[in-house]
């Protein structure tokens, strides 16, 4: 008897605390920030079948914490912290990752996601998504071959299907054998995972084109 009433307390705690639990579908056109880690399990969706221009945006910041993110249409995230298990990007929406852990991220549809620093487990770019990846030193595994990546590549240049990514992106943090998948599913489709390089090499770059104007002939 002891025993089944320690369970129906611990079931009663599930009941009464719901918003462990709760989704929220924002489709306003405003600006939602998710900061507050009692989401936990949250599964948030932008502007599904509704077209805002501009469209709605979400922020997760350092203390927010949700399991799965949808994103249509003309929508946007912003990660600058806190926790998201999954993203989803289609449409024509946006998300622009700084730091935090985004786990899996999927650029579908004509989404593009930009990676400027964060923890990830895979990067899946389907359709005409793309994903850009900003930073240095990244290295594409395919079976067992090893390329350097240079700035404007291509994955899908080395890659088939999938791989494994490492290098380092514009936060310092570290990306290790992470696997990477690029699943055009019609023919025309364009998805792509794309390096871009860290500011301090677009100096470079511009200074080396006014230096090589500059040479006499």
């Amino acid at each position: 008897m002891k025993r089944m009433f320690v369970l129906l307390i611990a079931l009663s705690a599930l009941i009464i605390t719901p918003a462990t639990l709760a989704s929220f579908e924002w489709d306003d056109g405003l600006t939602h920030t998710i900061d507050d880690p009692s989401i936990y399990q949250t599964t948030i969706t932008l502007d599904d079948g509704v077209v805002n221009t501009p469209g709605t945006h979400a922020e997760i910041e350092e203390t927010g914490v949700a399991s799965t993110i949808y994103l249509y249409n003309n929508s946007t995230l912003t990660v600058s912290g806190g926790i998201a298990t999954i993203i989803q990007a289609y449409g024509n929406s946006d998300v622009l990752v700084e730091s935090g852990r985004l786990d899996f991220t999927y650029a579908l549809g004509n989404s593009e996601v930009n990676i400027k620093g964060g923890e990830f487990i895979m990067f899946s770019a389907q359709e005409n998504g793309v994903i850009y990846l900003h930073g240095s030193d990244f290295e594409l595994n395919v079976d067992g071959t090893v390329t350097s990546l240079s700035y404007g590549d291509k994955l899908s240049s080395f890659a088939e299907y999938d791989g494994l990514l490492s290098g380092t992106l514009l936060d310092s943090s570290s990306v290790n054998d992470i696997p990477i998948e690029i699943y055009r599913t019609e023919a025309g489709h364009t998805a792509d995972i794309v390096i871009v390089p860290e500011p301090c090499s677009l100096v470079l770059l511009a200074l080396g084109g006014v230096i090589l104007r500059r040479r006499p002939i």
